[in-house]
């Protein structure tokens, strides 16, 4: 007799996920489903409610294909979320992975934020920086002493 479960998503496990702009990236969706048939249950991704396909009609981002896996005795089935590449319209879309069957459905709400740039731009910059305050520092002290050696004096009679 099968056991009546609702699915449960156990990935994503966090409400966001950082990318970098312009970078290729699979967001994965797995369900838990229990003893439950394969069949009975229906994994999608939606986007700001809508699906995936309508929302994004030139393809960039699309549903991958779903996977039935079986670990310890347990089922699940993922499906992932394709990005050709993440552009700077995604981090303000809602995505939704919904997984339901009869007996249930349980929605995860994602977004996608962009990847924080690393301080090490900024670390490397510092002696790059200070190097031209220092050489700037050095013209501009011998341009006013050039213009101090060029001062008018005034003549002795």
């Amino acid at each position: 007799r099968e056991k009546r479960i609702t699915p449960i998503i156990v990935y994503p496990t966090q409400k966001t996920t950082s990318a970098a702009l312009g970078s290729r990236m699979t967001l994965p969706c797995k369900v838990f489903i229990g003893m439950s048939s394969h069949f009975h249950t229906d994994v999608e991704w939606l986007a700001n409610d809508t699906t995936v396909d309508v929302v994004y009609k030139q393809r960039r981002v699309t549903e991958g294909e779903r996977q039935e896996i079986v670990e310890n005795g347990e089922n699940f089935i993922e499906v992932p979320l394709i990005f050709d590449s993440v552009e700077e319209v995604d981090f303000y879309t809602d995505f939704t992975c919904l997984a339901q069957n009869r007996y249930g459905y349980q929605v995860l709400p994602t977004r996608v934020k962009q990847e924080a740039v690393g301080l090490s731009w900024y670390v490397a910059m510092i002696p790059i920086a200070l190097a031209c305050v220092i050489m700037g520092g050095i013209y501009i002290h011998k341009c006013w002493k050039r213009r101090a050696d060029k001062g008018y004096t005034i003549a002795k009679v």
